[in-house]
């Protein structure tokens, strides 16, 4: 009976936080949210791609604009002469590397 009840309130609770998910998220409210994030970065996409491929010395396969935790952010992907890929996250405000690492799976 208990786990019959866990069960049902774990269903619930669920529902309920969904539900609150949804309804916090007014139609359209998170994209124009990003959109405006997405309005301050001061460096282009291409100076971006630019200082990811010097960071790594590589070539960009590549890239789009996103925000992290309010950071408009470069996603970079470069791939070196040595066939290695890596991820590279240019800040597009200031120009500074965020973070640069191997992609898992794509040492060989």
């Amino acid at each position: 009976m208990n786990q019959r009840f866990a069960g049902i309130a774990l269903i619930v609770i669920t529902g309920l936080a969904v539900a609150g998910e949804y309804m916090l998220d007014e139609p359209g409210l998170r994209g124009r949210a990003a959109m405006a994030s997405l309005d301050q970065a001061r460096i282009p996409l291409a100076r971006a791609v630019a200082l990811a491929e010097a960071s790594v010395v590589g070539r960009a396969t590549q890239a789009q604009l996103t925000t992290e935790r309010g950071i408009v952010v470069a996603d970079v992907e470069v791939a070196t002469a040595d066939h290695k890929l890596f991820a590279v996250k240019v800040n597009a405000i200031d120009g500074s590397i965020m973070s640069s690492r191997l992609r898992h799976g794509d040492e060989n």
